[in-house]
């Protein structure tokens, strides 16, 4: 065999041997973008990585679907920030999600989420509602919700008296606006960050968290659109065969409260 047929043959099989190497060895990192969203991620420092349930489960999952590194950088990104920069391919995936029409028509979601929330109200001890019925009971109310975050579909009632705020830490800081009696409920889609947001902040015993008369709605890492020709369906796999995310986050709430 002369030597340019030798080259030939060693290329030909080097291609071969690449194509069938497993997903795991090329597979680059991906970048990340999260917003402050308790107790699921806890935003780092100079000196500590960022952290939390959503964090810890969401590695296991790229991991095992065969990501070898994520970028994940220890400041969060105000919301609408986090957005923009998914949609423009800044970074490869947001963290953690709610999905709205608007959203799904510019990101990929997975096929199914993996939290369901509960949507609810902080609400301050004195309230006269220990129960909320139907949306009549709060057109009158001035609710305190993430400027463009996500709204479950009792709270896109075009009806209501919403005040958004933006920036992090926007459910303790509605809290404090609550207190001075500028907003009568706080929302977020996810009961368990009204609640932890207040038990962490030392002020659960002055508020109660009551859920909206709605369905739960569904949590997601989402990927751009770019990102998710050729990772979303390893992560779809890997998530319907390792432990329930409830359960990683039950866990983590209990060794930390």
């Amino acid at each position: 065999m002369n030597t340019f047929s030798l080259k030939s043959v060693l290329g030909t099989l080097g291609c071969i041997g690449l194509f069938f190497t497993p997903f795991h060895i090329w597979a680059q990192s991906l970048k990340v973008g999260y917003f402050n969203l308790v107790p699921h991620i806890e935003e780092g420092t100079s000196n500590t990585p960022t952290k939390g349930p959503a964090i810890s489960y969401l590695k296991k999952v790229m991991e095992k679907a065969g990501v070898t590194e994520l970028q994940i950088p220890p400041k969060p990104y105000p919301l609408s920030r986090l957005l923009q920069a998914l949609e423009s391919g800044k970074i490869d995936l947001a963290v953690a999600l709610g999905k709205s029409p608007e959203r799904a028509k510019k990101f990929a979601y997975p096929s199914k989420p993996f939290l369901q929330m509960q949507p609810a109200f902080m609400l301050l001890k004195n309230s006269p509602y220990d129960i909320l019925h139907s949306i009549k009971d709060i057109l009158l109310m001035n609710i305190g919700i993430y400027e463009k975050g996500f709204l479950s579909p009792l709270m896109r009632d075009k009806r209501l008296r919403v005040k958004p705020l933006s920036g992090n830490n926007v459910i303790l800081r509605n809290y404090k606006i609550m207190l001075r009696e500028r907003l009568d409920a706080v929302y977020s889609p996810d009961s368990y960050e009204l609640i932890y947001t207040a038990k962490a902040n030392s002020f659960f015993n002055n508020i109660k968290v009551v859920p909206l008369p709605e369905p739960k709605v569904g949590l997601y890492t989402v990927f751009s659109k770019k990102t998710a020709i050729k990772y979303i369906k390893s992560y779809e796999k890997t998530l319907n065969e390792i432990e329930p995310y409830e359960t990683h986050l039950t866990r983590f709430i209990n060794d930390n409260l």
